[in-house]
């Protein structure tokens, strides 16, 4: 028996059309796999961007419920248990913290991770302190 010549050409176009789809498919599938992957150097860049947000953001806030979203689980968990004796003050004078001069020497570690914060205080000295974070989540977190 003969295919004839209108269905086989309409077969032939569906088969076109079906291959076309899965190339598409296969190359939007590439560009994405591709496109996702950083080098060692831009997750680092990233990371510390992250970091100095996290601390920044902690350390320039006059509540600490405000930021308490910023701190791992287990200062989480801490800073409730303190809130829930009345040991949490609603503001903190931030007269005398200092400001924030710039966070460095930025020491990661998988999912563990110090960096160094400058502050500058009202009597002009400049004091650094080593603040240690972890990730959790895939968020970079205060632990202390």
């Amino acid at each position: 028996m003969r295919i004839p010549d209108r269905l086989r050409s309409r077969r032939a176009l569906v088969l076109i059309a079906a291959a076309l789809v899965v190339v598409v498919v296969a190359c939007i599938g590439l560009v994405l796999l591709l496109g996702h992957s950083m080098s060692p150097a831009e997750r680092e860049a990233r990371d510390e961007a992250e970091i100095e947000h996290v601390l920044r953001t902690v350390l320039d806030s006059d509540s600490a419920a405000a930021v308490v979203h910023l701190r791992s689980a287990e200062m989480r968990e801490r800073f409730h248990q303190a809130q829930a004796r009345g040991l949490i003050p609603e503001k903190t004078d931030r007269s005398d913290q200092g400001e924030i001069l710039y966070v460095s020497n930025y020491l990661i570690d998988g999912d563990l991770a110090n960096a160094d914060v400058t502050r500058l205080y009202p009597d002009l000295t400049q004091i650094t302190t080593t603040f240690v974070l972890v990730r959790e989540d895939g968020k970079w977190l205060l632990e202390f």
